[in-house]
C-alpha cells in the first residue's frame, strides 16, 4: 500500500494477503484417457481478462463433445481424446501468459512471468513482453496498442490457439483435391460472428440461436442469392453429401450434423 494508508472505521477483525498464482497442470489427461480433469483444477491465473469461468465453460465443453461421440462408438477415442489436453492446455498458457503481463502493468510490477516450462515447444509460443514500465504516458500507450493490437480476439473469446490435430488440420491456401481453390480468410478454431439473421417471415435471431448444443457438428453453407455459378455449387455439394455413400448418412445424418443454409435472399 506505501505510500498510502488505509483507515479503518473500526477495528479490523479479519485480513487476508492477496497473492496472484500462475501454474498449468503438466497434463489435463491421464494417458489411458480414462481420467480427465478441468477448470480451477489444471489452470490458476488472475483476474485481469475475466478468463477464469469462461475457461472453465470452454474445458468442460470441449471435453463434453469428444466423450460423447466415444461413448457412442462414432469417433476413436485414442484419435479424439488426447486433442482436449493439447487444446486445453495451450489455451490455458496463453491465458496466463495475457493475463500475467496485463496485471505487470496494472500493477506496476517488474516480477517476471511464470515459467512454464517442461511443456513442449508448440506450447511455448505465447511468450509475451513485459511492459516498459517507466511511468511515462508514451511508453503505456506502445504496451497498450501493442497488447490489444495481438490479442483483443482472444480477450473477446472469438479466438484459440490453433492446435494441428485430426480434427485440425493445418490451414492451406489451396487444396490439391481437385484443384479447388480455399478462401484463405477462414481459419480454424477461430469462432463464426453471431450476426442477426430473419428465420421466416416473421421471425428472426442471432445466428447462434440455430446451433444450439455441442451433440451435433454445425455445417453453415453460404450461398450468397443462390443464382447462377453458386446455384451450381450448391445442386454438387447436396448431391455428394446426401449420397448414399455421402458423408451425412454415413456418419449419422441429422443426429450428427445440423445444416444451417445462409442466404441474402428475402424470406
Amino acid at each position: 500500500m506505501a505510500p498510502w494508508k488505509v483507515e479503518f472505521a473500526s477495528a479490523m477483525s479479519w485480513f487476508a494477503v492477496w497473492r496472484v498464482n500462475e501454474r498449468v497442470a503438466r497434463a489435463f489427461s491421464t494417458p489411458d484417457q480414462r481420467i480427465h480433469i478441468g477448470g480451477d483444477a489444471v489452470h490458476v491465473h488472475s483476474v485481469l481478462g475475466a478468463f477464469g469461468l469462461n475457461s472453465s465453460i470452454y474445458d468442460a465443453a470441449n471435453l463434453s463433445w469428444k466423450l460423447g461421440l466415444s461413448i457412442q462408438g462414432a469417433a476413436r477415442p485414442g484419435i479424439l481424446l488426447p486433442t482436449y489436453d493439447s487444446e486445453r492446455r495451450l489455451f490455458a498458457i496463453r491465458v496466463i501468459r495475457i493475463s500475467g503481463v496485463y496485471l505487470r502493468f496494472i500493477c506496476n510490477m517488474n516480477q517476471p512471468l511464470a515459467q512454464l516450462r517442461g511443456l513442449g515447444e508448440e506450447l511455448e509460443v505465447h511468450q509475451e513482453d513485459l511492459p516498459v514500465l517507466d511511468g511515462t504516458t508514451e511508453a503505456d500507450k506502445r504496451f497498450l496498442h501493442s497488447f490489444f493490437g495481438r490479442n483483443q480476439h482472444f480477450l473477446l473469446g472469438v479466438e484459440d490457439p490453433i492446435v494441428e490435430s485430426a480434427i485440425c488440420p493445418p490451414d492451406s491456401p489451396s487444396s490439391t483435391n481437385k484443384g479447388i481453390t480455399l478462401l484463405t480468410s477462414l481459419r480454424n478454431e477461430v469462432r463464426v460472428p453471431n450476426p442477426r439473421v430473419c428465420f421466416g417471415l416473421a421471425s428472426s435471431g442471432y445466428l447462434y440461436d440455430a446451433m444450439l448444443g455441442v451433440a451435433r457438428f454445425h455445417i453453415l453453407v453460404f450461398v450468397s442469392d443462390m443464382q447462377t455459378v453458386v446455384r451450381a455449387h450448391l445442386i454438387r455439394f447436396a448431391k455428394n453429401a446426401f449420397a448414399s455413400v455421402g458423408f451425412y448418412g454415413r456418419f449419422g445424418g441429422s443426429q450428427r450434423f445440423n445444416i444451417l443454409l445462409v442466404t441474402k435472399a428475402l424470406p
